[in-house]
């Protein structure tokens, strides 16, 4: 009868505990771009199961309202190519040592305003023939924006950006975070993003920031602009699917090293591309691919081009 009686108690505890279980939002995860990871929920002293969570919510006032995220990291990689770039050039028996650090603080004054800080050091040892332009930059601001969100319910909200920041679009074939090399991509400009329902659209105009191998010297690039628009949808013709559709525009000054690499000839007229592509994202895998229409249109001095590309490709 005891045995029964355990039995009968135990049961609705542990039920109890499980149904508190679920609906705990999920724990925070770390992301390739570190701006997009909201540590929020650590506003809850009971969430905070890991080592560092005391670390990643650091209340600014009484109610955790404000905060502050601090965070960093470091990626060390050793490359050895042989007969690099099929032996042409300055060769390497030893191989050289790739090193990034880089270290961020995340600080939000109530629920729409925050500033977003992040330093990088790119450095290079041992590479016969000395570092790429990706491979070195001392240490310089990779991120530095501030954000105002201007809430219109509990999940649509406007969000401007100002500052410094990285950008990403879809799967990254077109415009990324540049991850592979040691040093990675940043814009200077402004961003506005739209969530709506379902619905993301995101507008920008940047310059790219430039890669200089000194401290504190990486500034806009005064010949290059980079601007367009973004938007996500859902694709309710395909389970679990959704649409993408962006215009993108690049204007470079001088694309002299270009056009003697792919046209064979010289020059350094200003270039302008259009890109206005389509693409479809299903899932889940083995049923997950990329139909991708690109569409584009160039202008160099006088001359247009007008080429149109048609892609398609498995997600991996």
């Amino acid at each position: 009868m005891k045995k029964l009686l355990y039995v009968m108690v135990a049961t609705p505890l542990l039920l109890a505990n499980n149904s508190r279980a679920d609906d705990a939002p999920p724990h925070p995860q770390f992301k390739l771009s570190r701006q997009d990871e909201d540590w929020s929920v650590l506003r809850d002293p009971a969430l905070r199961t890991d080592v560092f969570d005391t670390v990643k919510f650091i209340p600014l006032n009484r109610d955790g309202s404000s905060w502050l995220t601090p965070g960093g990291e470091v990626r060390q990689r050793y490359e050895y190519f042989d007969n690099f770039n099929w032996g042409k050039g300055p060769q390497d028996d030893n191989g050289y040592l790739l090193q990034r650090y880089m270290i961020h603080a995340d600080a939000h004054i109530g629920e729409n305003f925050r500033v977003f800080t992040q330093f990088k050091s790119g450095l290079e040892d041992g590479r016969n023939g000395g570092p790429r332009p990706t491979d070195r930059d001392e240490f310089d601001v990779h991120q530095l924006f501030a954000d105002v969100r201007v809430p219109f319910d509990e999940k649509d909200s406007l969000t401007l950006r100002v500052g410094r920041q990285e950008l990403s679009f879809g799967t990254q074939r077109l415009v990324s975070v540049r991850e592979g090399p040691n040093v990675r991509q940043s814009f200077d400009g402004a961003r506005a993003t739209l969530r709506w329902n379902e619905w993301q659209f995101d507008a920008f105009a940047t310059r790219p920031a430039e890669t200089k191998t000194g401290v504190f010297d990486d500034g806009p690039d005064p010949h290059s602009k980079f601007w367009g628009f973004y938007g996500v949808a859902p694709f309710p013709l395909l389970a679990g699917g959704k649409a993408d559709f962006y215009y993108l525009g690049v204007e470079r000054d001088s694309w002299h090293v270009w056009r003697r690499r792919h046209l064979g000839v010289d020059g350094g007229e200003r270039h302008r591309l259009h890109v206005c592509p389509c693409a479809v994202d299903a899932a889940p895998w083995p049923e997950s691919r990329r139909d991708e229409w690109r569409p584009q249109s160039e202008r160099q001095g006088f001359a247009d081009i007008q080429p149109a590309v048609s892609e398609r490709r498995l997600l991996q």
